[in-house]
C-alpha cells in the first residue's frame, strides 16, 4: 500500500521550499508530490535514517555557520556573540577569541535528533557534543552544542562538520584568528 502524508510548508521562495518530514516516515525510495493551484509535480526522492545538515549564515550550506557562541568568563558571567560577520559578499567567519573565557558553540542543524551517535569534527579533532537533539523553539530544527577546545586559539580558519549516525554533514568554517 501507499502511505501519504500532507505536510505544511515552513518557508517557500522562488528557489527553496522547506517542510518537516514527518517522524516515522519509512526509510527508502519515495515520491515527493507537490501541488500548487492546478499544478502538480512528483519528484523521486530517497528518505534516509539521518541526513545531517548545518545551517549557514549565508543560507547556502557553505561558509560560516548560523550559530551562537556562548562565552563564560572565569566569574561565570555569560554573554553571547555570533561566529560570523558581514563581509563584502555575504557573511564570513568572524575571528573567535578565547581570552580567559570558556567558549561553547551552538550549531543549528537538521538530521541530528534520534541519531544513535553524533560527533563534531573541528579541523582534525573529533569532539563529543554536550547536547545533540531537538532545538526547543522551532519544529524540525536540531541543535548541537559543544565546548571549543582552548588549544584552537590562534589556529586560523578551520573546517567543521557534524557526523550523525555515521553520515557526514556539509562543511562550515570557523575562524580562530592567528
Amino acid at each position: 500500500g501507499s502511505n501519504e502524508a500532507a505536510v505544511p510548508w515552513f518557508f517557500v521562495s522562488p528557489g527553496q521550499g522547506s517542510f518537516l518530514v514527518p517522524a516515522g516516515t519509512a526509510v527508502g525510495n519515495s515520491t515527493l508530490k507537490i501541488e500548487s493551484g492546478d499544478s502538480r509535480w512528483a519528484f523521486p526522492t530517497a528518505i534516509g535514517a539521518t541526513s545531517p545538515g548545518i545551517f549557514t549564515a549565508n543560507g547556502n550550506g557553505q561558509g560560516a555557520p548560523a550559530a551562537i557562541l556562548l562565552r563564560v568568563s572565569p566569574d561565570n558571567t555569560r554573554s553571547t556573540e555570533f561566529p560570523f560577520a558581514a563581509g563584502a559578499s555575504g557573511f564570513v567567519a568572524a575571528p573567535i577569541r578565547f581570552g580567559d573565557d570558556r567558549l561553547f558553540l551552538d550549531l543549528y542543524a537538521t538530521g541530528v535528533r534520534g541519531s544513535t551517535s553524533v560527533e563534531v569534527v573541528l579541523g582534525t579533532q573529533a569532539i563529543a557534543p554536550l547536547y545533540a537533539g531537538a532545538q526547543p523553539q522551532y519544529p524540525g530544527l536540531d541543535q548541537v552544542t559543544f565546548e571549543l577546545p582552548r588549544s584552537f586559539a590562534g589556529a586560523g580558519r578551520l573546517d567543521a562538520w557534524i557526523v550523525s549516525g555515521g553520515v557526514r554533514s556539509n562543511v562550515v568554517e570557523l575562524n580562530f584568528g592567528n
